[in-house]
């Protein structure tokens, strides 16, 4: 029987042992990719790390030090950033639908052209984020001040009707 070739998170981990590989998910049996330096008992530090155009579906970040890392059109969809501190990190283009980013720290990190449909940034703090050209119209902003990250006009216009900014802040 002939060797099957090594997909692309196998050649990422033979090559840099803290970028993602894969695991089976214990509930349905299917491989997923996940990086392996992220565990319960210890700290998460990602940073500085580079997950250019990675398939990131479906990990667990929550928590993790992701600051300047590089996630350029990566596919995180259904990822959990929750809580994570993302300042100055990179995601530009990169899918991020379904993403769990609450509390999250995305202070001057780059959102350009990604897409954050359908994903929670409640309590997320946004203060310099570039978000010019995010398809986010269908994500929970709760309490998230997006009013100070740069982004679209017609993007601005449509969070200032469903989530306005609080008169206290």
């Amino acid at each position: 029987m002939a060797e099957k070739a090594p997909d692309s998170a196998e050649k990422l981990a033979e090559s840099d042992p803290k970028t993602p590989t894969a695991r089976e998910d214990t509930e349905t049996g299917e491989g997923r990719e996940s990086p392996d330096n992220l565990t319960e008992e210890g700290a998460k530090d990602l940073s500085f790390q580079s997950f250019v155009g990675a398939d990131l579906t479906d990990a667990d970040f929550e928590g993790a030090n992701l600051r300047r890392a590089i996630f350029d059109g990566a596919d995180l969809e259904g990822a959990n950033l929750s809580g994570a501190d993302m300042r100055n990190a990179s995601f530009i283009g990169a899918n991020m639908m379904k993403v769990a980013l609450d509390g999250a720290d995305m202070r001057g990190a780059r959102f350009t052209r990604a897409k954050l449909s359908l994903s929670n940034m409640q309590d997320a703090k946004l203060e310099g984020a570039d978000m010019r050209g995010v398809r986010g119209r269908y994500a929970v902003w709760r309490r998230a001040d997006w009013w100070n990250a740069r982004m679209d006009d017609s993007l601005t216009k449509a969070l200032s009707k469903k989530w306005p900014r609080a008169k206290n802040e």
